[in-house]
């Protein structure tokens, strides 16, 4: 049966100039070594770890409201070098797991363990010369600011402005129809759903039940006569697809 060395590190990664610092104490035992990720301390498997999550909430568009800005967890390292017996502490913990933080959202766990899930294995602890499990104590500091930040982007522009304004006004003077509907008798709101695709395209994806094609029609050329007149909208710097709706209330002849 494998020795268990109890380990207590603590780890706090600082965003602030991406500084890693870390305090380890062992439990005195002839020849241990503690364990290691990619041959250093325990904050290179910070690093590794936050990075991992900040790419997986961006490339699923998870809400930056959604993450836990601070997490503490307790995790083993086997005989395997692989994490084991992950768990989280926090304020509803008891004895040595409180933390005086609250919970980890649900959210915040799934993407850390699907980080967790894509790293590579420790060089696990030894005692003696053999292989033995490890425990760690660790806080994960997320980067939710610098998430929020590129999830925000840049907006999706028309002519250089924001298209609520500058969109509306451009179409108002190339439509055949706007406002008064001329010799149509129908009347309401008409709202036209496109997208903005990457490379300002545009594609139409749907206009709302109207009784006078004829404006329905006007409004969708309007619309594809806009092309090349868009900025996409980026995230991360990269230009990214985005839905605009165009709404016009006609008040009949």
């Amino acid at each position: 049966m494998n020795l268990k060395i109890r380990i207590s590190i603590l780890a706090a990664l600082l965003l602030s100039g991406g500084v890693a610092t870390a305090q380890q104490t062992e439990a005195s035992a002839p020849e241990q070594t503690p364990p290691l990720f990619q041959g250093t301390a325990p904050q290179r498997f910070i690093v590794r770890l936050v990075s991992e999550a900040e790419q997986i909430a961006l490339a699923e568009e998870v809400k930056a409201a959604d993450l836990s800005p601070v997490v503490y967890v307790r995790t083993v390292i086997d005989t395997t070098g692989r994490p084991t017996a992950w768990r989280y502490m926090d304020r509803t913990c008891q004895g040595r797991d409180f933390r005086d933080v609250e919970p980890a959202t649900e959210t915040t766990r799934r993407v850390l363990e699907q980080a967790l899930d894509s790293l590579e294995a420790w060089t696990p602890a030894t005692r003696g010369g053999r292989p033995c499990e490890a425990e760690l104590g660790l806080q994960l500091r997320l980067p939710v600011e610098k998430i929020a930040r590129k999830q925000d982007g840049d907006p999706l522009l028309f002519m250089g402005e924001t298209p609520d304004k500058s969109f509306h006004q451009w179409a108002r003077t190339h439509m055949h129809y706007f406002a008064n509907a001329g010799s149509s008798k129908a009347e309401g709101q008409l709202v036209v759903r496109f997208r903005v695709e990457s490379d300002g395209r545009i594609t139409i994806l749907e206009a709302s039940d109207f009784p006078d094609q004829k404006l329905v029609r006007d409004v969708v050329r309007v619309i594809r006569k806009s092309e090349g007149k868009w900025t996409p909208r980026r995230i991360d710097g990269k230009p990214v697809a985005s839905e605009y709706s165009y709404r016009v209330y006609y008040t009949g002849s």
